[in-house]
């Protein structure tokens, strides 16, 4: 059984129907998936510029060089 609130089924039935342009499914999907209260963890990405690790989140506005 798949927890409601667990959003990875989601985004990936989303990314299903979006690569085949099936973009009110999309829509349908995303409403499911608020309504359940299923979130995605946010993204981070990292990287190396003169031997600084730099690590970035997705919507972080807080870097000191933003």
């Amino acid at each position: 059984e798949l927890d409601p609130k667990n959003a990875l089924p989601y985004v990936l039935l989303s990314n299903i129907h979006a690569a085949a342009s099936r973009w009110e499914d999309v829509a349908n999907v995303r409403k499911s998936m608020e309504d359940r209260g299923a979130r995605k963890q946010r993204g981070y990405s990292w990287i190396e510029v003169k031997d600084r690790v730099h690590e970035f989140l997705a919507g972080d506005k807080s870097h000191p060089e933003e």
